[in-house]
């Protein structure tokens, strides 16, 4: 079983400032008459050497490398650092994730922030686990149009999993107000579960059904999803709207403005096996028969801590009847920032779900937590009182983190 991570994007490092040398091993030198690498090199990465790509798995110092394939031998050879594998997430699925097909290999790509992705793909081919992610500097903030990102100019389902494990994280998938009706659709069926984590999922409009994170068996954990529109059929935030069994999780995940003609919902279950919503906000479900939360068959659903702006969030803990308006930054349209605002009902009203399923603890980034915030550890090391939705509520607004202002005190007394 191999590991195997692939960058996907259109851009380049900085270009060599001299040549390379190399001996017709895996072994490559700046040359004698060439100026060192240059600090942009990572193990793992990339370099091309005329016009070549390989890979770099370790670093001897600031002159020499090695790489997985052998370089031809040759002297005074230009370079580049930091090509990206692929210019397109569907490359890198055609391609089997650059693993060898055949389930053996953990296959993970990693998109970049060098332009913006216009693309449907199904993710199809077989590996021991497939990661979708985007690395840490090339992450969304929590609001659209910030990081690693989907836009779509035409319309058409945009990702389709059709393979697990798999787990998508950290993408910004921006429907751009075409006709979708289903932005990431989860469509493997029994079997070990998918993961969408940290997401924003957003703007699509439909004739029919209109989805934003549809399937099973799925675990969605701090992701945002808002402005779905059926002209003429459903809309659906986060869940399984058909009549099958399977898995559907729902963990600390913010849903606003979904707009159907005959049902609105921002989480659905229907008949999942195993279905649970914790931690969720659900806001403005509004047209047909509008719900924030529809279980359909309530008696095997877990759901407890969750906001509604209606009265359908039920089990111990949750709140009904608060307003959008009062919990998020901004719902202006084409502007939304659904971090929580000071004095949001949303704050520190969350239950403990600890560090499982994997990330469940991880929020969306805020200010000083670029990585998202880590709900388990607060940064004065106390565990931290857990919010509901996708953001954990941090000093945006110039204020202190309400569960660090104890030990504020403390100090400063």
């Amino acid at each position: 079983m191999a590991v195997v991570n692939k960058d996907i994007g259109t851009g380049v490092g900085s270009a060599g400032t001299g040549n390379v040398d190399t001996d017709g091993t895996t072994a490559v030198a700046s040359g004698s008459v060439a100026t060192a690498f240059t600090s942009e090199l990572t193990a793992p990465g990339t370099i091309e050497i005329a016009s070549v790509l390989y890979d770099i798995t370790s670093i001897t110092d600031d002159d020499n490398l090695v790489t997985v394939q052998t370089v031809p031998s040759g002297t005074n050879q230009l370079y580049n650092i930091g090509l990206r594998h692929y210019s397109e997430i569907t490359l890198w699925e055609a391609d089997d994730g650059g693993g060898d097909g055949a389930g053996n290999d953990d296959c993970t790509g990693s998109a970049y922030n060098d332009t913006v992705f216009d693309e449907t793909f199904t993710i199809n081919f077989n590996a021991n686990s497939i990661v979708l992610t985007v690395p840490s500097a090339e992450r969304h903030d929590g609001t659209q149009g910030t990081g690693a990102r989907i836009v779509r100019t035409s319309s058409g389902l945009i990702i389709t999993v059709s393979e697990n494990p798999v787990t998508i994280e950290w993408l910004e998938i921006d429907g751009n107000g075409q006709t979708l009706n289903n932005i990431l659709f989860f469509n493997f069926g029994d079997g070990t579960t998918n993961f969408a984590k940290n997401l924003i999922v957003h703007d699509a409009t439909a004739g029919g059904a209109c989805h934003g994170i549809e399937g099973r068996p799925a675990i969605s954990t701090n992701c945002i999803v808002y402005n779905l529109n059926s002209s003429s059929g459903g809309a659906m935030g986060i869940g399984r709207p058909a009549a099958t069994s399977g898995i559907v999780e729902i963990y600390n995940c913010t849903i606003h403005n979904i707009t159907g003609s005959t049902t609105s919902d921002g989480i659905k279950f229907h008949d999942a096996s195993t279905k649970k919503a914790r931690n969720c906000i659900s806001t403005d479900a509004i047209g047909g028969t509008d719900q924030s939360y529809n279980p359909s068959s309530p008696s095997n659903a877990t759901m407890d801590h969750n906001l509604a702006s209606d009265t359908t969030a039920s089990g111990t803990g949750s709140l009904n009847s608060k307003s959008a308006a009062n919990q998020f930054v901004s719902t202006t349209g084409g502007s939304e920032d659904l971090h929580l605002k000071l004095g949001a009902d949303a704050i520190d009203v969350g239950v403990d779900l600890g560090t499982i399923p994997t990330d469940v603890n991880i929020s969306i980034p805020t200010p000083g937590f670029a990585d998202g915030y880590d709900r388990d550890v607060d940064p004065d090391g106390r565990a931290a009182t857990w919010d509901m939705g996708a953001d954990e509520f941090d000093s945006s607004s110039g204020t202190i983190l309400p569960q660090a202002i104890s030990s504020y005190y403390r100090v400063n007394a």
